[in-house]
């Protein structure tokens, strides 16, 4: 078919120039032409093979859409057919566009038909383009503005995008979108005195969702009526903190820096508390598994003062005060149930002493934790070295001491007995006769 030549009749673009109105316009091109041979005579009525090609340049340059194959039947060597799915981008604004045209195994026909625009897309094009700004790009399916800001309802905008009243002079519901100071977000009101965000400023390097109101001033607004998650999809209370596992999961910390509060949890799966001081160290642990501490003063129950290491009040102020609590004891808990011996000999190596706390310098009274320890090892606190003595719990002082006072109390029966039985002796001896009917009076 190397004869055969290509007259186009008409070329119908059903897309328009302008980007923003290609989603009005199906994406299709309706074309009609007719297949003559080299004298001009129309080809024999039949079917064809026809590839379609729009290039950038009228010779060369960049193929920037083809059809692949397309069947066309002529009648006297008319035909009509649709160049389908043409992608938008490929017509611009201002840009030149070629039909290249291949039948069969023929070599692709020149020259290549220049695509002109036809009056519908034109007025397409006329609408949304200027000459005066052509401030609109396109790459591929992606359109943007590269430079200066875009308003809606807006004819002066001052910031990237700005949908009804500008954020100056701040009149009116608004919606902005960026700005030339380093922030971008979303800015909702209704006035300067009266709005939310949700931005990122570059200046100070964070990112902020909040709230300004005349009537109560500015807030942080995170979320209302909701559920707020950190680490976690689904929070199932009002503020739900999902641990990572191997650091802090809530911490409170002064304007210095230091940690006043945290919660943490531990490599085993447990919960850490720590409330510190103004310097960061510690004076509260609470742990759910293991040991915990406080070390920050007196701890009061129902005592906003407390006096003692531990001081129990109860209901009011004007209630007694204690300074103590009952131990369990339940024989229900115990085994080698055995009966203290030589208590009252323990007891007696024990030595009462006054002396004066070194720290605070109060004076006190009681014993001295290495001296009950080298005889009642059992009521006192070692170290955790196991040798040094720390302190003596008095409470289990008690049971020695109620025997040993069982065994002053026998030893007493005793004495009291044998007190008794020596009476009796003497009693006997006064009432018997001076005479015994043997000897005279005078011989006595």
């Amino acid at each position: 078919m190397s004869a055969i030549k290509m007259t186009m009749l008409a070329v119908a673009a059903a897309l328009s120039l302008a980007l923003s109105a290609a989603a009005a316009f199906p994406p299709f091109m309706n074309y009609q032409g007719k297949l003559t041979d080299a004298s001009g005579n129309p080809v024999p009525d039949a079917t064809y093979n026809v590839v379609f090609t729009i290039y950038d340049a009228p010779t060369e340059g960049t193929a920037l859409w083809t059809s692949g194959t397309v069947t066309v039947t002529t009648k006297d060597g008319l035909f009509s057919t649709i160049l389908e799915f043409i992608d938008p981008p490929v017509f611009v604004p201002a840009a030149e566009r070629f039909l290249g045209i291949k039948v069969g195994a023929d070599p692709e026909m020149t020259p290549r038909t220049e695509l002109l625009t036809v009056p519908f897309a034109y007025n397409a094009y006329s609408a949304t383009y200027s000459e005066t700004c052509p401030v609109w790009d396109a790459v591929g399916n992606k359109v943007f503005r590269s430079t200066g800001n875009v308003g809606i309802g807006e004819t002066n905008p001052s910031n990237r995008l700005v949908v009804g009243k500008d954020i100056t002079p701040f009149v009116g519901n608004f919606i902005t979108v960026g700005n030339d100071v380093g922030q971008s977000g979303v800015m909702v009101g209704e006035d300067q005195f009266n709005y939310g965000s949700i931005s990122w400023d570059a200046y100070y390097d964070m990112f902020g969702i909040s709230a300004i109101s005349a009537a109560s001033g500015g807030y942080l607004l995170v979320c209302r009526d909701y559920n707020v998650g950190i680490g976690t999809i689904s929070p199932g209370v009002k503020l739900d903190v999902q641990s990572d596992g191997s650091s802090d999961g809530f911490r409170v910390t002064s304007a210095d820096g230091s940690q006043l509060f945290r919660v943490r949890e531990t490599s085993g799966g447990g919960c850490e508390t720590f409330v510190s001081d103004a310097d960061g160290n510690t004076g509260v642990l609470l742990r759910g598994t293991g040991d915990s501490y406080f070390t920050g003063g007196y701890v009061g129950i129902g005592a906003t003062g407390p006096t003692n290491i531990l001081t129990v009040q109860f209901m009011s102020s004007t209630d007694p005060v204690a300074d103590a609590w009952t131990t369990y004891s339940s024989r229900r808990w115990k085994e080698n149930i055995q009966p203290l011996h030589g208590s009252l000999e323990k007891v007696l190596q024990l030595k009462g002493v006054s002396f004066d706390w070194r720290e605070g310098g109060k004076h006190d009274i009681g014993l001295i934790a290495e001296e009950v320890g080298a005889v009642i090892p059992e009521a006192v606190v070692y170290e955790d070295n196991g040798v040094d003595a720390s302190a003596v719990d008095y409470g289990r002082l008690t049971p020695a001491l109620i025997e040993a006072i069982k065994e002053l109390k026998a030893d007493n029966d005793q004495l009291r007995e044998e007190l008794e039985q020596v009476r009796k002796a003497l009693n006997f001896l006064v009432q018997q006769p001076e005479n015994d009917g043997n000897l005279p009076h005078s011989d006595r």
